[in-house]
């Protein structure tokens, strides 16, 4: 039997016992044990990977948020709902599959154009307006990607001040990521 594989197994043994530690090399061990010496903490972590920033708990929580949005008629707020350009482009351009094939920054000055115009006209149409969000849906299903999942198309619907209810069709499409939901874009075209 190979010596150093028998080292590096994690079920190792000698003289009966069960080596916890063979699956690791030497020099990892001793960097362990001088942290632990000096009482460094120890940091074994299972976490996520590093999520976007401004999400929301559930698709319902962000349409809640966009409806007051339009009610206050705040294009900056939002606007920063959306993707920004280092979420596209560290996070989701790279698992889309037409990646490789058109330059990021194509593919993201196109979006945030679009779905600029796209706010535009949502505030224009929707601003102003109290509107109670009463279910939504995604029009246009939804579509795993590695770490993200894209819901197409949500819809709102809504009841008015005066107990009348409708949609609102002013979000494109959601991205789903470790459990968040933040909007992808405003492009609903």
């Amino acid at each position: 039997m190979d010596h150093r594989r028998s080292e590096l197994s994690p079920t190792s043994q000698a003289g009966g016992k069960l080596h916890l530690f063979g699956a690791f090399p030497r020099s990892f061990l001793a960097v362990l044990g001088a942290a632990l010496a000096v009482g460094a903490p120890l940091v074994l972590s299972s976490a996520p990977p590093a999520a976007f920033e401004r999400t929301f708990a559930s698709p319902r929580e962000l349409g809640e948020e966009v409806l007051e949005g339009l009610h206050d008629r705040d294009h900056e707020r939002l606007a920063a709902l959306a993707l920004s350009e280092e979420e596209f482009k560290d996070d989701v351009w790279p698992e889309m599959p037409a990646e490789g094939s058109v330059p990021a920054e194509y593919v993201w000055s196109d979006l945030r154009a679009k779905s600029a115009r796209s706010l535009s006209r949502s505030i224009v149409r929707y601003g102003g307006r109290r509107y109670a969000l009463v279910d939504l849906r995604f029009k246009e299903g939804t579509t795993a990607y590695g770490t993200f999942v894209v819901h197409r198309r949500m819809q709102l619907l809504v009841r008015d001040e005066n107990g009348l209810e409708g949609a609102v069709e002013a979000l494109g499409s959601v991205i789903e990521k470790n459990g968040r939901y933040k909007l992808f874009s405003f492009v609903v075209d």
